[in-house]
């Protein structure tokens, strides 16, 4: 998924700086179970390696962005709600969420305390995350925040066009969440990342994210 970010195209038109550590084995349980972001030991070292980059790089500190896939998409959504202050946008996935994350980002909603960092979620409709995807932005509408849907959700087929979606990047909008729903095994169909790292408008409408 980093290649993708690196590709000569993408950085002749968007050059940025990619870093993609490694996770702490500390995300797992006895190397098994899955424990989620919330073991503090991986997210103090995202944010200790983002103070080390500032420091030592040519990095514009107002234009950082987090996205990772499926476990990885669970720690975007996490990430972000822990550092909004430092961080620009997020791009969560094919997300598996924790029940940690999915707690710990809902609370973050309806105490009003993460609604303006700019963020697009993408999913598969028959991933198993795709229900907390879903949960999450209802929660985001629940508290008065419009969100911009533009292929599926739910039962409801919103199929904007390109043109369309980049209306809606024009003006300005905060929360976009693009549910597909292309045939594919259950197994492939956690591979959202692919089609969505391939979309006109993702590059267009993260590099235009800046935090004041």
């Amino acid at each position: 998924m980093a290649l993708a970010w690196i590709e000569k195209e993408n950085q002749e038109k968007y050059p940025a700086y990619v870093v993609a550590p490694h996770l702490h084995e500390a995300l797992w349980e006895n190397n098994e179970d899955y424990f989620g972001w919330s073991n503090t030991a991986s997210s103090d070292f995202v944010e200790k390696l983002l103070d080390h980059l500032i420091e030592t790089a040519n990095i514009d500190a107002s234009r950082i962005y987090i996205t990772g896939h499926s476990m990885g998409g669970d720690g975007t959504w996490y990430l972000g709600a822990k550092l909004q202050d430092r961080i620009a946008a997020i791009v969560p996935l094919s997300n598996a969420v924790s029940e940690s994350t999915m707690s710990f980002v809902k609370a973050k909603i309806e105490n009003e305390t993460f609604e303006t960092l700019p963020i697009w979620n993408f999913i598969h409709r028959n991933d198993s995350g795709t229900v907390y995807s879903q949960e999450l932005f209802a929660t985001f509408e629940a508290n008065g925040h419009d969100n911009v849907y533009t292929h599926k959700v739910g039962g409801v087929d919103y199929d904007l066009t390109t043109e369309e979606i980049l209306a809606e990047i024009n003006k300005g909008q905060l929360r976009f969440h693009t549910e597909y729903s292309y045939p594919c095994s259950i197994a492939v169909c956690h591979f959202a990342m692919g089609k969505a790292l391939r979309e006109p408008f993702l590059f267009e409408w993260l590099f235009k994210q800046k935090r004041n």
